[in-house]
């Protein structure tokens, strides 16, 4: 069974025969889809598309909640049902920081990653950062443009104080559908 990350589109490909079972069809049209997300239906549009005229055929489509789904293809001119089982799991993000803090300001320059690489492509970043307790302290803001390198900057005027308190940035990143979030604990020092 494949996995496959919540968020993206999932594509599946299968081939179609002729009744002699070796030649591929072509030009097929008009199939018949059916989702299931973990065992009940749970119907999502779904695309099939020939790949060129070789009777190779695409099936997309985006499962928007984690779990086990399953996708059937259907073709009412050969009776032929082909199915796929998948496993939608939520990206696993890692984050990063740098921060500076003044009597005047505080700054955090965030960044994410997914399978060690900086995620570029989010929506937006929010960030807030919360005492021990929970509460916030000092909301930072969203970010929906960060630079090249995909690192998304908050500065707010205000200073942690006071001195060795422990602290913690709750960040929140979005694309699409999908939502992340994490924590990064730091100490004013």
């Amino acid at each position: 069974m494949r996995v496959h990350i919540l968020g993206e589109v999932l594509t599946a490909h299968f081939p179609l025969f002729e009744p002699d079972g070796v030649t591929k069809k072509s030009g097929v049209v008009g199939f018949a889809t059916t989702t299931w997300r973990d065992g009940a239906l749970d119907p999502q549009p779904v695309s099939v598309t020939e790949i060129g005229t070789t009777g190779e055929y695409t099936a997309a489509y985006t499962p928007p909640e984690v779990g086990p789904w399953e996708l059937e293809v259907y073709d009412p001119t050969t009776g032929v049902r082909w199915r796929e089982d998948v496993i939608i799991e939520q990206a696993r993000a890692q984050w990063g920081f740098s921060a500076s803090d003044d009597t005047t300001d505080i700054s955090f320059s965030v960044w994410m990653q997914i399978d060690e690489q900086t995620v570029l492509d989010l929506d937006s970043m929010t960030a807030e950062v919360r005492s021990q307790d929970g509460s916030v302290v000092i909301p930072m803001g969203t970010e929906t443009v960060p630079d090249a390198l995909g690192v998304y900057r908050f500065v707010a005027s205000a200073a942690l104080v006071p001195a060795g308190n422990e602290y913690y940035l709750a960040l929140s990143a979005s694309r699409g559908i999908v939502i992340w979030t994490g924590t990064l604990g730091f100490n004013k020092v």
